[in-house]
């Protein structure tokens, strides 16, 4: 009898397993499964387990206790006649994946969706889901969405079912539609009549915001919280759902809202909008849709909570319904606000010559970053959508323009009633012309063959238009298969040594010019030469500012301020008359080295001093001059009072002359003995000269020297002094005094040979 039994069981399992192999599914096992719970959804019916036992023998014998993660085989619940789901919108990449498939293959709109089947959104991407009773699921990117569902029984309503493995999700039920059940890592949710939010995060985290319209319930564990409208829960992974919390307020438009917006044919519109700030907001994310009800998401973009506008770009003609949404610090995304239409009209854009309009294909890539203005060419036809009248930066609007200058065109548009449209960019190229042969020359009575290349993007327009001026003839420009527009040119006997040919297109009857380019012209071989003109005399070079009083009286102790030779060379002798009485008297000379930024000199008052000057910046007439100057002291008197060690005196001098006859004059210095322990001494000298009828000059020099010892040393002398400019001679005269009072006369006589 047991035999029998046993025999009847494994033939009537062999039946079921027979009727229910021809169509399965995989289903992986979450956490609080049983095979009752599983049958229920799947079957409509919790006592229809046996057909699970049938398809998985492994389980071995009941009660199972399934562990998560396990994947049973599953018959399938609904015919291919009535798929559980459909693709009822999809925009930029989306994908899917019927049940057993390895690979993903691209979604298309009305694809049918069997249990089982995978979808999912990449970047930028949309994708609506609508099941058997109605109810819709929209996808945002990166979304991942598995399809269960079916009946729950004739007798019951049909529910749609789904797992969100991460991104967000969107549903929007009527009153006729079932519910709809959606389970993530973290818990399981049940949404009917009104819309919600349902967002998975990556470490599993989900939140629910209930939007509006029937209570939503979030089940985790043993947990059960009821979410009304208006308020959000969030469930992190093996945690329970938190109390529902208010969601934040929808954001309010801003008054001056445009509602039309011009765009260029192949680069589509800009949609912009401001709203009022929200409190609690850390973000706002705005939806672009194509359908009135706010679904057929076209462009989505969030911005900071500190920015109150969005741009959305490279839409293509059509009306688009607008809303924003408040997302708070909890991370909880509110109801959106009203829906606001807006217009993308196009302008047509018709290249030079008049050729077919621009029709390239939309690619408006990133909606939220600002691509680049279209590039035209000079000459382009911008015609205004209809009843519309556009014009380039200040000039009149009028139904057609035409861009002509290079560079950026700002382009304003007027509605029918006359109200201004928000502006939109065109960047109008500048074509570079090449012409070979290079070198070409023009010879007076003969006709040459030039070709022109023109570079430029957009490509230039298959015929142009060349013109040149009086004496040259050129004929209507050939273009040639590698691109390139065969000129034939032919200057007259009279024609100028210059002839500039320009090439442009035809804008009405305008000549809009795109690039020239200047041939020289020359006389025929054995033609008399014309008579060479005179070179213009060589104006004389200005002489250089003339030298201060205390440059011609050396001392070690400070350093005065130098005469910048700028050619030639500078010869000197002067003699100084202390207030005792005593005559000092000093020589030098100071040359340029090869006409380079080098001079050289040497000087005498005592002690011996060599120094070299290198001009980093020539001072011009109008201009200023740097130079870096070494000198290094010699003493040669040191029985009578002089130097008793070498020193050096590095020093940077500058000089301006931008306010003639002013002249003004820097050097700072620094005086270093080279012996151990030595003096070291900064020093600087600072100088106005007025220079008059380039005769009689006037100068103020203050030279000053700062010692560091025991404390800090302070020495200055102030020198006003004149000298006269006689050709080759400069007698000049100085009167120098110190803190203490009168310090001497200076008397000099420099000598420039040449001058």
């Amino acid at each position: 009898m047991r035999w029998l039994l046993a025999a009847l069981l494994l033939a009537s399992a062999g039946e079921a397993r027979a009727q229910d192999t021809t169509d399965t599914i995989e289903y992986r096992v979450r956490p609080g499964d049983t095979c009752a719970s599983v049958a229920r959804r799947f079957f409509g019916d919790a006592r229809s387990y046996d057909r699970i036992h049938a398809h998985n023998p492994d389980l071995g014998a009941p009660p199972h206790r399934l562990s998560p993660g396990t994947v049973l085989r599953l018959p399938r619940g609904a015919s291919p006649a009535s798929p559980d789901a459909r693709i009822t919108a999809a925009r930029r990449r989306v994908e899917s994946r019927p049940p057993r498939a390895e690979r993903w293959q691209p979604a298309r709109v009305g694809q049918p969706l069997a249990a089982g089947s995978q979808v999912a959104t990449h970047d930028r991407a949309y994708a609506a889901l609508t099941f058997r009773d109605d109810s819709r699921l929209e996808m945002r990117e990166h979304t991942l969405v598995v399809i269960y569902g079916g009946s729950r029984g004739l007798a019951r309503r049909t529910d749609a079912e789904a797992t969100l493995e991460r991104g967000a999700l969107r549903s929007r039920l009527s009153e006729l539609a079932g519910r709809v059940e959606v389970e993530t890592p973290s818990s399981r949710a049940e949404v009917a009549a009104g819309s919600a939010v349902l967002t998975v995060e990556e470490d599993g985290t989900s939140r629910l915001a209930n939007l509006g319209g029937a209570t939503a319930t979030v089940t985790a564990g043993s947990t059960r919280v009821r979410v009304p409208a208006g308020t959000g829960t969030v469930v992190p992974r093996g945690g329970r759902p938190s109390p529902p919390r208010p969601l934040p307020s929808a954001p309010r438009w801003s008054n001056d809202l445009a509602g039309r917006f011009v765009g260029l044919t192949g680069s589509g519109g800009t949609l912009r909008g401001s709203w009022e700030p929200a409190p609690d907001a850390s973000r706002y994310r705005v939806e672009i849709a194509a359908a009135p009800d706010g679904s057929d998401v076209v462009a989505a973009v969030e911005v900071p909570g500190d920015r109150h506008g969005f741009e959305v770009h490279g839409l293509p003609p059509g009306v688009y319904y607008v809303s924003v949404a408040t997302i708070d610090t909890a991370l909880f995304e509110g109801p959106p606000s009203p829906l606001r239409a807006m217009q993308v009209l196009s302008a047509r854009v018709i290249p030079p010559g008049g050729s077919e309009p621009v029709e390239a294909p939309y690619d408006p890539g990133d909606p939220s970053r600002r691509p680049a203005p279209p590039r035209v060419l000079p000459g382009t036809w911008v015609v205004a959508p209809v009843g519309m009248r556009c014009g380039a930066g200040d000039g009149e609007p009028r139904e057609m323009i035409t861009l002509r200058e290079p560079g950026r065109a700002r382009v304003r548009c007027l509605d029918p009633a006359g109200r201004e449209v928000p502006a939109f960019a065109v960047d109008v190229v500048r074509v570079e012309a090449r012409v070979a042969p290079r070198g070409l020359v023009l010879v007076r009575g003969r006709t040459a063959e030039a070709r022109l290349h023109l570079d430029s993007t957009p490509a230039p327009p298959a015929r142009l238009v060349a013109t040149a001026p009086a004496g040259v003839d050129v004929d209507t420009p050939r273009r040639e298969p590698d691109g390139a527009y065969l000129l034939r040119v032919t200057p007259a006997p009279d024609a100028p040594d210059r002839a500039a040919i320009e090439v442009g297109t035809m804008a009405g009857t305008e000549l809009v010019p795109l690039a020239s380019v200047l041939l020289p012209v020359v006389d025929p071989p054995g033609a008399p030469p014309d008579e060479p003109e005179p070179p213009p005399a060589e104006e004389p070079p200005r002489p250089a500012p003339f030298p201060h009083a205390l440059d011609s009286t050396p001392t070690p102790l400070f350093a005065a301020l130098r005469d910048p030779i700028t050619r030639g060379a500078s010869l000197w002798l002067s003699g100084a008359v202390a207030h005792h009485g005593r005559l000092e008297p000093a020589a030098g000379a100071r040359a340029r080295v090869f006409e380079e930024p080098l001079r050289l000199g040497f000087a005498w008052s005592g002690d011996l001093a060599l120094d070299a000057s290198w001009s980093f910046v020539e001072p011009t007439p109008d201009g200023y001059g740097l130079s870096l100057d070494f000198t290094i002291w010699i003493p040669t008197r040191i029985e009578r009072g002089g130097l008793r060690h070498a020193r050096a005196v590095p020093s940077l001098g500058l000089e301006w002359h931008g306010f003639a006859p002013l002249h003004l004059r820097l050097r700072q210095a620094a005086l270093v003995d080279l012996d151990e322990g030595g003096e070291r001494t900064a020093a600087s000298a600072l100088g106005a000269d007025v220079l008059l009828y380039d005769l009689l000059a006037l100068g103020l020099e203050l030279d000053t020297r700062l010692a560091f010892g025991e404390g800090v040393d302070v020495d200055a002398h102030l020198a006003a002094s004149a000298a006269l400019r006689l050709g080759p001679l400069e007698p000049a005269l100085a009167l120098a005094a110190n803190p203490d009072g009168f310090d001497g006369v200076v008397l000099s006589l420099r000598v420039r040979p040449g001058s």
